[in-house]
């Protein structure tokens, strides 16, 4: 085959030798003759070197992005406000506008913390009370489901943050009242307050550009930028809450917990046998009085797994030998009195109510499960006949000294919202703080 090769020869115009060139220039001459073959090992060596610089090259900048993004990550979630200089002349000014700022933005937090993350409740959960719960017995304090209907109700990260700087933007002139005793400063607005909010894994960083001229104070001095760490770790709550409500719509544990009290206590009938010749029977309103009673009673002594839970009665190494036991053996051990003379006494709570809910490391929160009778409870025991569970008698079985034996089956259909609060409990120095939403059951 043929190849060509380039090469740079000088050239100049009207020279008679290089001393007396004047107009140098290059041009290229181009040289075709036969080219030598590479060989396959040739061919190979040259494909491994571009490949390994190319892959090398990939690994640096990615390296690069890597680190780029840890470093912008680290200083998001540590992200402090700088100290800013005050002159002492004006700090009166300044540090009022912080408390007002404090002071708004913890009042929001506290309503989206009843609330759900909303501080204005849609309508269309407002106006159906199944779409909610509520916390007082006005029925003032309302928190949203936040699955109804098919529907995922539950606002993001995102919009609380949006919320919450729009709130306080436009709430936080109540506080400050026109600058009400800091009249000899002569305080103007020269525009209208602007307020920016980040939510950190540690705080809640809230920053408020209103510029403001101190009209009576010599120079006229003027304040623009204020800055206020709240202390609550209200990205890990959310994250927290909306890592439970998505297990608890996907896997139903909170179900299977009660379906557990439910079929441990005997006046709400699941199936049995009964060596008798009396009849049994239960009322519906009965039943669902005791499925009240138990939701209201047990469902606070659920605890879930990577949160700041109470303790059990005894050291967790204590309930090791249930852990490879399925909950029905448990369950039968426990009813049947099989469990060793030393198991503890909450053995039950351990095995069939400390629940995984997702969440893959530890968070710094408790979790709460609530419910209130008041709530009301949706409940369909079947078969059932004019409101009454009866069982089927049926003849004595051969073999066994038992004249008749009484036979029961029942189905159950429920619905009930349960509410469930994180909390942080070292919020606001001690003072804590807590969010809560509800779920169907």
């Amino acid at each position: 085959s043929l190849g060509c090769v380039g090469e740079k020869v000088l050239f100049s115009f009207g020279a008679r030798n290089i001393s007396s060139m004047r107009n140098i220039g290059t041009m290229r001459i181009w040289k075709c003759g036969p080219v030598k073959r590479l060989s396959q090992n040739h061919i190979l060596a040259f494909s491994h070197s571009r490949s390994a610089q190319t892959t090398m090259f990939i690994i640096l900048g990615l390296a690069v992005l890597m680190l780029v993004g840890v470093v912008l990550y680290v200083t998001a979630q540590n992200a402090s406000l700088q100290p800013i200089v005050i002159p002492s002349e004006v700090r009166p000014v300044y540090d009022y506008v912080k408390s007002c700022m404090e002071e708004t933005s913890k009042d929001v937090l506290f309503t989206m913390g009843i609330q759900g993350g909303y501080v204005d409740i849609p309508k269309k959960i407002v106006q159906d009370p199944s779409s909610y719960v509520f916390q007082d017995a006005g029925k003032f304090l309302k928190t949203p489901l936040w699955y109804q209907e098919g529907e995922d109700r539950a606002p993001t990260d995102v919009e609380i943050q949006n919320v919450l700087a729009r709130t306080v933007e436009k709430d936080i002139g109540v506080c400050l009242n026109n600058f009400t005793g800091l009249e000899t400063f002569g305080v103007t607005a020269k525009g209208n307050p602007k307020v920016k909010v980040l939510l950190t894994e540690v705080n809640v960083l809230v920053t408020l550009d209103y510029p403001l001229s101190l009209d009576l104070l010599q120079g006229t001095p003027s304040l623009n930028t204020f800055e206020v760490t709240l202390p609550v770790k209200l990205k890990s709550i959310l994250t927290t809450a909306r890592t439970l409500h998505d297990s608890e719509n996907k896997n139903e544990q909170l179900e299977k917990v009660v379906m557990g009290f439910i079929g441990s206590n005997a006046d709400t009938p699941l199936g049995g046998l009964d060596f008798s010749c009396k009849e049994k029977s239960w009322r519906v309103k009965d039943v669902e009085k005791s499925v009240k009673s138990m939701l209201e009673l047990f469902l606070p002594k659920v605890r879930v797994k990577n949160t700041k839970y109470e303790p059990f009665r005894e050291p967790l190494a204590k309930y090791a030998f249930v852990d490879k036991r399925s909950l029905e053996t448990v369950a039968d051990d426990i009813r049947l009195g099989r469990l060793p003379k030393d198991a503890p006494s909450d053995v039950y709570e351990y095995t069939h109510m400390f629940l995984d809910m997702g969440l893959q490391s530890s968070q710094p929160v408790s979790v709460d499960v609530q419910y209130i009778p008041a709530w009301g409870v949706d409940l369909l025991v079947t078969p059932n006949r004019d409101g009454l569970l009866k069982s089927q008698k049926k003849g004595g079985i051969p073999g066994l000294n038992a004249a008749c034996v009484n036979v029961y089956q029942f189905s159950y259909t429920l619905r009930a919202p349960v509410m469930i609060t994180v909390r942080d409990k070292e919020a606001f120095h001690g003072e804590g703080y807590s969010f809560s939403f509800a779920t169907p059951l």
